[in-house]
């Protein structure tokens, strides 16, 4: 067997495992290359190691040097930065935890917040009541009492003429100051605008305009408690509002059923709204009221009512 033979048999040739397991050519090669790259990356790791080190080696030689060139007002510098940054640092923690305990802690100064605010309001409103107690207790009172001072007439004009006179007194335990009062006579059966209850919201709301006080809109009478004061008007129906006064239709059409409607205003010295007392008073005779000018019925014949027909009377705020 020649030599070139033998070296291309050997190459042919099985190897054994420490065990004794045959490994074939190939398996070796595959052995012998992950063997080389574990070298390679194993140094590898060593040079980047080496590289940091040398790096690191650098940086510190840099700042030592830096630093013992640097002058001893920059190290001051420098360690106060350090110490205004760490500052801030735990400052801006504290900050945040602050903010929260603000945060959670303003719902219960809400919660109290709002809990006052109902006592208060409930306190406002006990001392309402207790105030309007008190002004009830010892605010003026005004009472109306009415009487027939004249004959029902009927112009030749057309008009309607009553003469009524009021009593009014005041019945509470303090001044009524600034009393004034104003009557009309108005009639039931007719058009709406003749009717007593609207004929008397009028009245009273003129009273607090001021339209019936003497010019300047000064004046008026004090009725002390238990005072009274008496005044007598002469009330009439126009010869244009009669036709829309009288009855208009029934057994009663064209009769006139009439009824003084009035108010009297007054405030007291403790509280500067108007107060009134609003009055209404039926007129009435033994037969039926047929207006026919140039007549009238006496006096005597007539009397006088609280109420309308059964409606209103006496009204006080």
């Amino acid at each position: 067997m020649s030599q070139n033979e033998s070296y291309h048999n050997e190459e042919q040739a099985s190897y054994e495992l420490p065990d004794g397991g045959p490994v074939s050519e190939s398996s070796s090669i595959d052995t012998q290359e992950n063997k080389a790259d574990n070298t390679q990356t194993r140094q590898a790791k060593r040079d980047n190691q080496k590289g940091d080190a040398k790096y690191l080696s650098v940086l510190r030689h840099y700042f030592q040097r830096v630093w013992m060139e640097a002058s001893p007002h920059e190290h001051l510098m420098l360690v106060f930065t350090c110490v205004i940054a760490t500052s801030t640092f735990f400052y801006t923690g504290f900050a945040g935890w602050q903010l929260y305990e603000i945060h959670t802690g303003s719902i219960d100064t809400h919660n109290v917040a709002e809990s006052a605010k109902t006592q208060a309001l409930a306190a406002l409103s006990q001392l309402e009541v207790l105030r309007k107690s008190l002004e009830y207790s010892e605010r003026p009172w005004i009472t109306v009492q009415a009487n027939i001072a004249g004959p029902l007439t009927f112009t030749y004009q057309g008009e309607v003429f009553q003469r009524v006179s009021f009593r009014f007194k005041n019945i509470g335990r303090s001044p009524a100051i600034r009393v004034w009062s104003t009557a009309e006579l108005a009639a039931l059966g007719g058009d709406a605008y003749m009717h007593p209850f609207l004929v008397q919201r009028k009245v009273c709301d003129e009273l607090v305009s001021g339209k019936h006080l003497p010019p300047g809109g000064i004046g008026g009478w004090t009725i002390f408690p238990e005072g009274t004061r008496d005044i007598e008007y002469g009330i009439v129906i126009n010869s244009a509002d009669l036709p829309h006064a009288l009855v208009s239709g029934g057994s009663g059409k064209g009769a006139l059923m009439p009824c003084a409607v009035g108010c009297v205003d007054y405030q007291f010295s403790f509280e500067t709204s108007h107060h009134q007392t609003a009055f209404m008073y039926q007129i009435v005779s033994p037969r039926q009221i047929v207006p026919k000018n140039g007549t009238s019925i006496q006096k005597s014949q007539l009397t006088i009512e609280e109420g309308c027909f059964a409606m209103g009377g006496i009204e006080a705020n």
